[in-house]
């Protein structure tokens, strides 16, 4: 059967379920106040649903509800997150005072699946983990949600290469499912999960292959998208990882899918809440670099040791009597500052939600900041008895300062930034690496970016339980880059001064239309199906003018010389995805439940033969703890429910023509000063999608309203992965990007919920989560010899994808101080050219951990409440950065950098038993090696919030509903596994480029 009649078939199944519904009663409305059973006191945020149907309400700050129901012989279904859930039947009634049980179980909490909406965790067969914003603590001092999401789900690892804000993050959801690049311009497919917030996707930066395949004209500086959302707008995320629940997302999903649903107006008056925060912020594990007279004390060694002079080395030394502390100069005590404001209200038919945040964070370098401002806005209209309407708009705005000074902190320490007159010293050393000072006065280096993204759906009642409806969402982005470089300074004084600027236009569209149709029969059968039909477009243009030999720097503008030091380019970029969609889910007697979904994807960024994929999945669930003898039996096991799935995704994120035959328009391409054209990327016309074959078996288990425990073990194969190749330069490329190699993910994850206290005055709740990973590549396409990159990745059948090649690093030879390698035959070397050689590398590390996950613990007394989150790494390696391993170059960089402290351990005479080698200016570092490999076991003491409410007569006094203050403490600090002194550096210390900071924040919340 072809996919259009798989589909059709599905449509007229819904019709025909819609059509056995009998006719629709006369609407009418009941009210009431949902209450607390053990204090009494309304309870806001209740979910209200008639049963069988869509319509559903939340309570408003007053425990109000009223909802539309459409049978007197109905039932009234009361949800809260932490209380039993509860079935009032309707019997002619009007008005309902409905009293809810508190519980320690989570079971019937509600969660968001995607195109369905929500649906309750009891009926679900897929792994979908929720986090609440109280969760989240999105007050932090944090500027994107995804940073904050480390520790809180298992399986999903949150990886940092900078702490500079803004830079993108990168999430793994159950390990990497692409393929490392083997070379810096290579096309690979984005590791990164689906974000979708609001029902719309947002673009993925990390999706470079973009700007590789266009030839490279628009290097620039990524901005994290997700930064410019406030994360005070987020009301919870979901996290899809399975075939079951992903799979409905076909194309893009192979890495996860990330749900943001943001905050929406609930009924009720007016409610404003106000909320402000201010912190201040330190570095932490900064490296130690040697001071002057360390300086010196080396660096005239390592002349001398190679044939210098004692009398040269003194005179290109320096002296002593100079120290600068470029670290005191180029970093700062940092701050963040939040503010934000919100409205909200309405009735039972239309509600809206306002808001405007403002965020603030001046790093700690000098130079480096970010300041954000946004407003969202949320209206549900209850337009007639069947047509309703949601429109959400965001609109943000993003100013980040990027001079990224940060990198002098290893300038040589024995000179001097002023001159004796008080100016700024640009000259000696200054001339090949600016000043940093004289770099943040002259220059000027930021990033601007306004960003909107919004939705209007549209659904319309057909039928009791049938709805159809239609969305139309956008998330569109118009970034500015700009850098000055004055001719003062070494930035510019080459070029005589210089102007960059970059434009992008971003913007991407999507629309789908579906039927939905929810009923539940004689109580004990209930159904939920939908088929969709969805367009995607996304479209970006980019503009770069620069200009050199600048006339003048008072007004530092493109176009002030002459057009032969002025050069511009562009690049426009555009692809489409058709999609057609189908789920249908079943659960009897809340007991069996049964999911499966069917998608078809074609989009334009592959070629005519393998545009279309198909994507599927089927998951099955069985709550045993519902059955009738499994309840007569057990006492203590109050929930145990057994899930599996097995379904496809797939990965097109590889870069809109990753496929195609490219050229590149230039003069310089040209024959007699004629515009001329060149190929600039190899097509292959066969490369296809990366498919992820998804299985996963999970276990919920409650105990004693004590714990509540998920156990899942999962494996996906990837098949086709995409990496790119060598090929002859006779065929006019030098790489073209294929369908590489397969490999699998298996793994298993583990999350424990305690509800040890549970009282209206006192209660301690846990959250605790590990997971593992392992990666295996099982197939590599053997017409071409796998490959090892430059760095430390390679593409290896039978290693883990995530596996560090190098050499091992044995030490250094005792007799005369050179360091010692060992190839991989065996062998010991000190020849360090046989050391670099690629057939010499083996496997020496794996940057994926053993273990990884996170530990919640908050406990509430009355008004007081204290949160702690830990999280923690176990194994997993990881290579410095080049800059790092510079700052131990035994000797050839102290012309030009500062060493690490660790150079101090330098081999200096026979017999030193010692792993720094013989300090020489003809020295020859081997950076892939294990001398500058880590072990990156830790546990991170990730953020600690004391809180307290003030109570509500109080509050009342001061015309307010509630008043909150805080107290909280980020980053504050890790332990590592990996031993070194305190007085050199390690992993701590050489683990991200740009330098942590601790944040000590208090704030203010307020409601009115």
């Amino acid at each position: 059967m072809t996919n259009n009649k798989l589909f059709y078939l599905l449509l007229a199944v819904l019709i025909w379920l819609a059509g056995s519904d009998p006719a629709i009663a006369q609407t009418r409305f009941v009210e009431g106040i949902v209450h607390a059973q053990e204090d009494q006191q309304p309870l806001p945020g209740v979910m209200v649903q008639v049963k069988g149907t869509g319509t559903g309400v939340l309570t408003d700050f007053n425990g109000y509800f009223k909802v539309r129901v459409d049978t007197e012989d109905g039932k009234l279904v009361f949800m809260y997150l932490g209380m039993k859930r509860k079935e009032v039947p309707v019997n002619g009634q009007k008005n309902f005072e409905v009293f809810l049980e508190y519980k320690e179980e989570q079971l019937n909490e509600v969660v968001i699946t995607g195109y369905a909406g929500e649906q309750e965790k009891e009926k679900l067969t897929g792994s979908i983990a929720s986090v609440t914003s109280e969760a989240l603590q999105a007050d932090r001092p944090v500027e994107s949600v995804d940073k904050m999401l480390e520790g809180m789900v298992a399986g999903v690892q949150v990886e940092m290469s900078s702490a500079d804000p803004g830079t993108p993050v990168k999430v793994f959801v159950r390990g990497q499912n692409t393929l490392n690049s083997v070379s810096s311009t290579g096309v690979t497919a984005s590791s990164q999960p689906l974000y979708v917030l609001d029902g719309v996707p947002l673009f993925d930066v990390h999706e470079s292959n973009v700007l590789k395949t266009t030839g490279g004209a628009f290097t620039s500086t990524d901005i994290n998208p997700l930064s410019l959302l406030s994360p005070n707008d987020i009301e919870s995320i979901s996290v899809l990882k399975d075939a079951a629940a992903a799979s409905i997302y076909g194309a893009n999903a192979a890495n996860g899918v990330v749900l943001i649903t943001t905050k929406k107006g609930k009924s009720g008056k007016m409610q404003a809440k106000f909320n402000f925060s201010h912190g201040v912020s330190e570095i932490i594990n900064p490296i130690k670099y040697l001071n002057s007279e360390q300086y010196v004390t080396l660096y005239t060694e390592t002349l001398i040791n190679s044939g210098v002079s004692p009398e040269e080395a003194a005179d290109r030394v320096g002296t002593t009597d100079i120290y600068t502390d470029w670290q005191d100069l180029v970093l700062r005590t940092g701050s963040t500052t939040q503010a934000g404001i919100s409205l909200s209200g309405g009735t039972p038919e239309n509600t809206y939600r306002v808001s405007l945040n403002y965020f603030d964070q001046q790093a700690i370098s000098k130079g480096n900041g970010l300041q954000r401002l946004s407003s969202r806005i949320s209206l549900n209209n209850q337009l007639t008895d069947r047509l309703h309407s949601t429109v959400v708009l965001g609109i943000g705005h993003l100013h980040k300062d990027i001079f990224n000074q940060f990198n002098s902190l290893d300038f040589i320490p024995n000179i001097s930034p002023y001159n004796e007159d008080g100016s700024f010293n640009n000259s000696g050393f200054f001339e090949s690496r600016a000043n940093p000072l004289a770099a943040l006065a002259q220059n000027n280096q930021y990033h601007n970016e306004w960003n909107i993204n919004g939705n209007l759906k549209l659904s319309y009642k057909i039928l009791n339980g049938l709805t159809l409806s239609s969305t139309l969402g956008i998330d569109a982005s118009n970034s500015h880059q700009y850098y000055f470089y004055s001719k003062e300074n070494a930035l510019g004084a080459n070029r005589n001064g210089y102007i960059s600027e970059k434009k992008d236009n971003t913007s991407r569209w999507i629309s789908f239309t579906q039927l939905h149709y929810q009923k539940t029969i004689a109580e004990k059968h209930a159904i939920s199906a939908l088929a969709g039909f969805e367009i995607q477009d996304q479209y970006r243009h980019s503009l770069r003018g620069s200009e050199s030999n600048l006339p003048f720097e008072e007004n530092p503008v493109l176009g002030q010389g002459d057009k032969a030091n002025q050069s511009t380019s562009s690049v426009s970029l555009s692809d489409g995805t058709i999609s057609q969609y189908g789920q249908l889910s079943y659960t009897f007697d809340n007991k069996y439940s049964l999911q499966a979904s069917v998608r078809q994807d074609a989009t334009s960024i592959f070629g005519g033969d393998v545009q279309k994929g198909l994507f599927s999945s089927l998951g099955l669930g069985w709550t045993m703890s519902n059955e009738q003898w499994f309840q007569s039996q057990n006492q203590w096991l109050d929930n145990l429910k057994l899930r599996a799935s097995i379904g496809t995704t797939g990965n097109s994120k590889v870069g809109t023509y990753a496929a195609r035959g490219l050229y590149s328009y230039s003069k310089y391409n040209g024959y007699n000063g004629q515009l001329g054209a060149l190929p600039s990327s190899a097509p292959n016309p066969s490369l296809g999608w990366e498919k992820t074959l998804k299985t996963n078996f999970g276990l919920d288990i409650g105990i004693s309203h004590l714990f509540d425990i998920t156990l899942e073990h999962y494996r996906d194969y990837i098949t086709d992965a995409i990496s790119t190749l060598s090929v002859p330069y006779e065929s006019g490329f030098n790489s073209v990007a294929v369908n590489l190699a397969d490999m699998r993910n298996t793994g298993w994850e583990l999350s424990v919920k305690g509800y040890f206290i549970n009282k209206p005055t006192f209660s301690w709740h846990s959250n605790f989560n590990i997971a593992h990973n392992e990666n295996l590549i099982t197939y590599v396409n053997k017409e071409q010899t796998p490959q090892h990159d430059s760095q430390i990745n390679g593409v290896v059948e039978g290693n883990s994808n995530t596996t560090i090649y190098g050499v091992i690093y044995v030490g250094v030879n005792p007799d005369n101080g050179a360091p010692k390698w060992q190839l991989a035959d065996g062998t010991i070397t000190e020849d360090s050219s046989l050391a670099k050689e690629l057939e010499n590398r083996i496997a020496i590390g794996n940057t994926s951990p053993d273990a990884q996950g996170g530990w919640t613990n908050t406990w509430s007394y009355k008004g007081l409440s204290l949160s702690v989150l830990l999280t923690y790494q176990l194994g997993g390696d990881r290579m410095i950065s080049t800059t790092a391993a510079t700052a131990m170059s035994d000797g050839v960089r102290f012309n030009y950098m500062n060493q690490s402290v660790n150079a101090l351990d330098r081999w200096q005479q026979e017999g030193d038993q010692t792993d720094v080698p013989k300090l020489s200016t003809s020295a020859s570092l081997v950076s892939n090696t294990t001398r500058f490999m880590y072990d990156m076991t830790h546990i991170k003491l990730s953020n600690v919030k004391l809180s307290y409410q003030l109570p509500k007569a109080v509050s009342q006094k001061l015309h307010a509903s509630s008043i909150n203050v805080n107290l909280s403490a980020n980053n504050l600090g890790y332990w590592y596994k990996e031993d070194n002194r305190s007085d050199r550096n390690g992993i701590a210390e050489y683990r991200y480029t740009f330098p942590e900071s601790r944040t000590i924040q208090a704030g203010l919340n307020v409601t009115f």
